[in-house]
């Protein structure tokens, strides 16, 4: 490519390019303007876009900035720069939010950028910088235009001033052997240019001006070849795809995609020691991220993300894409983490996405949305995303038990000195002038499973004082007591002495089945259920068949009326046998508790839903001896272990609300 671009240039070109007006063909260099300004970005997707004087440009959808999102206006940001006095103002056009240095613009606004400024074309997304160069104006004589980062750079001593000291032509000698013979030079060839249309230069000997020419061509052409190459490396940048991890520079970018997803049981350790490369992991449902150098620590200071460390840029409850976010508290939050991990403490961020197992949200927008905060935050933070209902969400303590067991190297979490912040926290309406009450109490009941303190966003970033307005759920599984008896009144025989019908009546996941199993079947009772039969006619016939056979007969289902208890009310009655109504006093919210557990620890288990739940409670009506029954007899729900473990996790709060 640039052997055709040499071959190309005509011979007035040629000399253009030695008589130091490089700037005509690369239009980097010399200028009318003082000031170059582009539109660069970091990753380098693309070439940089030059700014033009006072003509707006228009940066958003297009072949110069490679961005197709389709969210992204043609016009979405308009730039207009002033090239003599090296400023550039910012106006967001397009629909969708941009944002300049964290900030979301608002439309139509003007934003004044600065050199260091940051745009995101969309908000969080399309990160763009300016690159300005100071131009050597015509008729001015000063040094060689430096970038942005070369001004940055430490200036040189005086003793190696002249080596980078510059000819009026713009260009500088290579060597320093040669620096004031070239200098010489310099003055005698600007002499032949001056503004006044001197001829001193046509006065002088034509073997000294051939020698200076030739010997100035001579630095020129190296300077040239230096240029050209700096071309070639830029255009091999534009072919390299931009690296996705982290590097030693101190700031932490998390890779979009993981090279390989693993999965892990929970056998083994996963972590030891120091990682050495920011990775993505998968296991199973729980997504987690650990960045380079990442050091376990005894105490955790764990955080929710939505609502607690972000919010929306767009003001909405749920994010428009991927971009749309900002921390929540821009000033506090950086300050109070980096200040945590300087005294010790692992940060950690815990979250529930369902919304992935649910086709509503991709992990690869998660990790790439994460990774931009991450990037704010300059910090070594761990993260575990949780995709599914079950054992890893909140407020259930499979995330933090994942972390002390296998991401923490083996290093022993001290509670007392570990905290968790959330905004899950079960707060009622009010709690604070004109704020809405809580969705959930998650994150709340995630900690006290866990047995660390916790705090809301606003209690630990801006010194709230602890809020009291909280309702708790109403059934809390700590309170469950080993020794509550079984029946009530105490008394009551499980069995009678001969044949009979015992109908239940309880909600889904009261425990009428598992009583059923475990103490009736035993004793040599048909069980009926529609779990097994399918509808109640089944039930029914199959009832008269085994009272027939003279066996007694449990109803194993829900009968929450009159009319489903009827019908077996009458079977007993037409062959004078007595019928005895079980009625379990698990609450709905006891039953909901429940039917989470079975649907953690089995995963054979058919959810049911709520809906099935809340339509036991809206047609329950109480029985009555009334009905036809000879005793009706309550039923406790009381659990009884083997495992410890599963005692342990069943008496942990695993409803959000």
């Amino acid at each position: 490519m640039f052997t055709r671009i040499l071959k190309s240039l005509s011979r007035r070109n040629y000399r253009d390019i030695l008589s130091g007006r490089f700037d005509s063909f690369t239009n980097k260099m010399s200028s009318d303007f003082k000031w170059s300004i582009s539109i660069i970005c970091p990753d380098g997707n693309h070439p940089g876009i030059p700014l033009k004087h006072k003509e707006a440009v228009f940066i958003g959808r297009s072949p110069e900035t490679r961005i197709v999102d389709p969210r992204c206006s043609r016009k979405q940001v308009q730039l207009l720069a002033d090239l003599q006095k090296g400023e550039v103002q910012a106006i967001q056009i397009g629909a969708n939010g941009s944002a300049l240095d964290g900030v979301e613009m608002i439309k139509d606004k003007v934003y004044n950028m600065k050199q260091n400024s940051t745009l995101h074309v969309l908000t969080g997304l399309y990160t763009k910088k300016l690159e300005m160069k100071r131009n050597q104006v015509k008729g001015e004589t000063k040094s060689r235009p430096k970038s942005s980062s070369e001004a940055e750079s430490k200036k040189p001593s005086d003793s190696s001033k002249s080596v980078e000291r510059r000819s009026s032509s713009g260009f500088t000698p290579t060597t320093s052997k040669s620096n004031h013979k070239n200098g010489e030079k310099s003055k005698k060839r600007s002499s032949s240019c001056d503004i006044d249309g001197s001829s001193a230069a046509k006065k002088q000997k034509t073997d000294h001006k051939n020698s200076s020419r030739n010997n100035d061509d001579d630095d020129n052409l190296e300077y040239v070849a230096s240029q050209l190459e700096q071309l070639k490396s830029n255009a091999k940048k534009l072919k390299s795809p931009p690296r996705s991890s982290s590097s030693s520079s101190g700031t932490f970018k998390v890779p979009v995609s993981p090279s390989t997803p693993s999965t892990s049981t929970m056998n083994g350790s996963v972590f030891t020691g120091p990682t050495t490369e920011s990775r993505w992991d998968q296991y199973s449902t729980l997504y987690v991220y650990t960045p380079k150098g990442l050091e376990h620590r005894k105490k955790i200071a764990g955080f929710d993300i939505d609502g607690t460390i972000i919010t929306t840029q767009s003001g909405k409850v749920f994010p428009t894409h991927p971009g749309d976010w900002r921390l929540l508290y821009h000033n506090e939050i950086p300050k109070k983490l980096k200040k945590l991990h300087e005294n010790g403490y692992k940060v950690v961020f815990f979250t529930n996405q369902m919304g992935v197992s649910k086709g509503k949200t991709k992990i690869a927008d998660l990790k790439t949305k994460f990774g931009d905060v991450l990037e704010e935050l300059e910090l070594p933070i761990q993260i575990l995303i949780s995709t599914k209902g079950g054992l890893y969400r909140k407020p259930c303590p499979g995330m933090w038990n994942f972390l002390i067991e296998k991401l923490n190297g083996g290093v022993e979490v001290e509670k007392s000195q570990s905290f968790y912040v959330g905004d899950a926290a079960g707060r009622n309406k009010d709690w604070a002038p004109k704020k809405k009450k809580d969705f959930s109490c998650s994150d709340r009941l995630f900690a006290l499973n866990i047995g660390i303190e916790f705090q809301t966003p606003e209690e630990y970033f801006l010194g709230y004082p602890t809020c009291s307005k909280v309702t708790m759920p109403t059934f809390d599984p700590r309170n469950l007591s080993k020794k509550t008896s079984v029946f009530d009144p105490a008394d009551t025989p499980l069995t009678l002495t001969g044949q009979e019908i015992i109908i239940m009546v309880g909600s889904p996941a009261s425990g009428k089945s598992f009583f059923t199993k475990k103490y009736l079947e035993k004793k040599g009772y048909a069980n009926i259920s529609r779990d097994t039969l399918g509808k109640w006619q089944k039930c029914v016939a199959a009832c008269k068949d085994n009272i027939k056979e003279g066996k007694s007969v449990v109803i194993d289902n829900t009968n929450p009326d009159k009319e489903s208890r009827a019908r077996y009310l009458s079977i007993a009655k037409s062959n004078g046998v007595p019928c005895r109504c079980f009625v379990f006093t698990t609450t709905l919210e006891h039953a909901k508790h429940n039917e989470r557990f079975r649907e953690i620890t089995d995963k054979s288990h058919e959810v049911i839903n709520d809906m099935v739940m809340n339509s036991y409670r809206k047609n329950y009506v109480p029985p009555d001896k009334s009905e036809g029954f000879t005793d009706i007899v309550k039923v406790n729900f009381v659990p009884k272990f083997k495992d410890p473990e599963l005692e342990t996790l069943y008496r942990s709060f695993l409803l959000e609300k």
